[in-house]
């Protein structure tokens, strides 16, 4: 029978030597069948193995061991009269084919040994009972384990969170039970506390026969992948939770494919019960904004799209589903490729109806304060706030056209004596008698005020001197002639003009107006005086 792997490598540690023949005068009984032959074989790829081993270094001292056995396995008696048996060249041709084979097979193994330890991808091999067998150089890397510490242990020891080893031991007796798992992840920490994440095919391992020796497993890092997925998840959650949960109407707008997109809330806001209703293109959308708008928010739009601004902003009103107005606060911004256009716009819109109404109530209200602020108290007429920003106004406009410009200045006589005689109340009368027949004495072009105290002032727009004149006598003589209750009123005028020739500035201007009537109350009261006049009235008053 064929010797043992020890006995065989004992023969080959003898000394080398060729392999002879039997002498010709030898005989042998030869009786052998096929069990013989088959036991040869492995002998044959046992020694081919020990020669890879480097245990036996030349396939010829294997040949000779194997010989040997063959005599040993024909007979023991030897007759040297009949000469070798007549198969002897077949059976040895037989053995040398078989060591021809079983080193193919050595080196076959050795290459995918080569490969199995040179593959990028981290592959491991487990027998039956789950022990790791094989462990390749990918699997060092990867798994920062070395195969020194990951051979003959479980696999559910080295790789898999610890929590998890329950269910890697179940795996793996599955395979070495048959079940082979394609694509199946699981995770793993480093030894920096960072969880990993892989993705790995697993197969049963067998033998020639079908029998299950065990698996291996092709393992690769898919951490990026997932931590990119969980990104994208919380991402995603993140803008769900947006859409629904904020105020503001979310859309977007492909600018290829001019396909839009309302939220819910979009549709919410303009009345809608689906956000498919809103719209579903750009001009579709335009529908919904006011005539009057609607220039202006493309305008606004355009202007982003061509990136001469940052972002797009527009605030504008709208037509609701039941007709009614709403305004809305629309901003975005748009995504552009490598050549400058705009791919898509994102952003959202914000109902501000309440926020305009507001706003329009605080315009009103703030319109009434500064009315109240310009005002007299007790005339009605403007005061002399708005009186300096109106002349403020006139000014610059009569220069700038060319235009002349009279300012009137009066002053009721002897109003303090009026005043101290029939009481404050008959004074505020008169105060205001005089403001009313003022307002009725001009034009709506024409600005009164009340100066202060007892004095009036007129702004005399498109007005020359000659015609401030003509003005101011109407007044004066109004004033004289009203039916006063307790004794005739009457008021001085002092005029200046703004005109061609006459480099005067506004002070200037007012100051003038003011000498003039102090010419006039010098010169008798109840009169009107022009600037231009002044000597004529102060010889008049000598």
């Amino acid at each position: 029978m064929p010797r043992q792997k020890a006995d065989l490598a004992q023969a080959a540690a003898q000394p080398e030597e060729p392999i002879a023949p039997p002498p010709p005068t030898a005989t042998i009984d030869v009786t052998t069948d096929a069990a013989d032959v088959a036991a040869l074989y492995d002998d044959a790829l046992l020694f081919e193995i020990l020669r890879q081993e480097g245990s036996v270094d030349d396939p010829e001292i294997a040949t000779g061991i194997v010989a040997l056995d063959a005599m040993s396995t024909f007979g023991s008696e030897v007759d040297p009269e009949a000469g070798l048996p007549e198969d002897w060249e077949d059976i040895e041709a037989q053995v040398r084919d078989q060591i021809a084979f079983a080193t193919q097979v050595a080196e076959a193994a050795r290459r995918f040994q080569e490969l199995f330890q040179g593959v990028p991808i981290a592959c491991f091999c487990f027998d039956a009972s789950g022990k790791i067998l094989e462990w390749n150089r990918a699997c060092e890397s990867l798994f920062c384990q070395t195969a020194d510490h990951a051979l003959e242990r479980p696999v559910w020891e080295i790789v898999g969170r610890t929590e998890d080893a329950d269910i890697t031991r179940a795996l793996v007796m599955s395979v070495a039970a048959g079940e082979s798992y394609e694509g199946y992840e699981w995770q793993d920490v480093d030894p920096y506390g960072v969880t990993r994440y892989f993705l790995a095919n697993t197969y049963p391992l067998r033998s020639i026969d079908g029998t299950i020796t065990g698996g291996i497993s092709a393992n690769i890092d898919i951490s990026a992948r997932k931590y990119a997925e969980h990104a994208l998840q919380e991402s995603e959650e993140r803008w769900y939770l947006a859409v629904r949960g904020n105020n503001d109407g979310i859309w977007d707008w492909n600018v290829r494919t001019n396909q839009t997109y309302f939220s819910a809330r979009c549709a919410q806001i303009l009345g809608y019960d689906d956000e498919t209703e809103v719209a579903t293109s750009r001009e579709e959308w335009m529908r919904h904004i006011f005539v009057e708008d609607r220039v202006g928010v493309s305008e606004a739009f355009q202007a982003h799209i061509e990136r001469k601004t940052e972002y797009y902003y527009a605030e504008y009103r709208v037509t609701a589903k039941d007709g009614s107005q709403l305004w809305i606060l629309d901003r975005g911004q748009a995504m552009w490729n490598r050549n400058g256009q705009a791919l898509r716009v994102a952003g959202s819109f914000t109902d501000i109806t309440a926020r305009k109404k507001y706003e329009e109530e605080l315009h009103e209200a703030k319109g009434k304060l500064e009315e109240l602020a310009s005002r007299d108290g007790l005339t009605g007429l403007k005061n002399r706030r708005a009186f300096n920003d109106r002349l403020e106004v006139e000014f610059e406009r009569s220069r700038r056209y060319g235009n002349p410009l009279s300012i009137v200045l009066l002053d009721v006589d002897k109003f303090k004596h009026y005043n101290d005689t029939y009481g404050h109340p008959a004074g505020d009368l008169v105060l205001k008698t005089v403001a009313h027949l003022l307002e009725a004495s001009i034009r709506d072009s024409d600005f009164v005020a009340r100066y202060g105290g007892e004095e009036f002032v007129l702004i005399l727009p498109h007005t020359p001197a000659d015609a401030a004149m003509r003005v101011a006598e109407r007044c004066r003589s109004r004033i004289e002639g009203h039916p006063w209750p307790d004794r005739a009123v009457t008021a001085s005028f002092g005029i200046a003009t703004l005109q061609a020739g006459v480099n005067l500035n506004r002070d200037e201007l007012v100051k003038a107006s003011d000498e003039a009537l102090y010419a006039s109350k010098e010169s008798g009261r109840n009169r009107v005086t022009h600037c231009l006049n002044l000597n004529e009235e102060i010889r008049k008053a000598a």
